[in-house]
């Protein structure tokens, strides 16, 4: 194992659409790769990987519930993106004093990153009121002591960064034991996901090819559900697990 000294933190780039998981590959790819480095080349690697995603079927509009699928996806990647070679593990905890244990180990290591599953910190009141279950991806970067760094993939740059304990990490995790209801996601007191919010003047044209294509996958997946050709509820398999990635060397 590379102890850790001068490792690499990652940078954000803007996340479009609700793609948080794709966001996240981008942004590792981005760190442990100097060739996509920058906001522009980001975007142009993130509407990359969400044509892969959705061409597969390993997502319906840019979204993932299983870690097996994400690690899939990973595999495809490697494939379709020229020099790109990542290796992945699915990390297992039980508890958090074992959440704790196996971020020290692995976040210590100069080359290794993490991508956690957890309840969005942004919609904790929306399952509290027990109105839909959001499942958000984080980078983890960083350990010190039991407070982890890291970023957190979304909108706006000035909520990037991530700074929690391990403690409240694994509480967002375990509260992920559930299901998604597309109908839910979709309804008129649900309608978080507005494109027009998105969809700046200055927009840059590869971002506005993933805004397109997320539009145009959001509209399909409605039309299946009214016709009942789509599952409605998804079970999540987010619990008690985290992917490790790595260059591979």
């Amino acid at each position: 194992m590379n102890i850790i000294n001068d490792k690499k933190r990652v940078n954000h780039i803007k996340q479009y659409g609700p793609t948080c998981g794709i966001y996240c590959l981008t942004m590792i790819i981005q760190t442990l790769y100097p060739m996509f480095k920058g906001e522009r080349k980001g975007q142009e690697l993130a509407a990359k990987l969400h044509s892969i995603a959705l061409k597969n079927e390993f997502s319906k509009i840019g979204e993932f519930f299983q870690v097996s699928n994400f690690i899939n996806f990973i595999s495809l990647v490697n494939k379709e993106i020229q020099n790109v070679s990542l290796t992945t593990e699915v990390i297992s905890f039980e508890n958090q004093k074992d959440l704790q244990t196996q971020l020290q180990l692995h976040l210590k290591e100069s080359n290794s990153y993490l991508i956690y599953p957890a309840l969005s910190l942004k919609h904790r009141r929306a399952y509290l009121k027990q109105l839909q279950h959001i499942a958000h991806w984080y980078i983890l970067d960083y350990i010190e002591g039991n407070i982890v760094t890291g970023i957190n993939s979304c909108y706006l740059k000035r909520h990037s960064n991530l700074k929690i304990t391990s403690n409240y990490l694994y509480k967002l995790n375990k509260k992920l034991n559930c299901n998604f209801n597309w109908q839910k996601y979709y309804s008129k007191n649900w309608s978080y996901f507005n494109f027009i919010k998105f969809r700046r003047k200055k927009a840059k044209n590869k971002t506005v090819t993933i805004l397109n294509n997320i539009e145009s996958a959001v509209i399909k997946q409605r039309k299946l559900l009214k016709t009942n050709r789509t599952e409605q509820m998804i079970r999540y398999d987010l619990s008690y697990k985290m992917i490790l990635i790595r260059k591979q060397e």
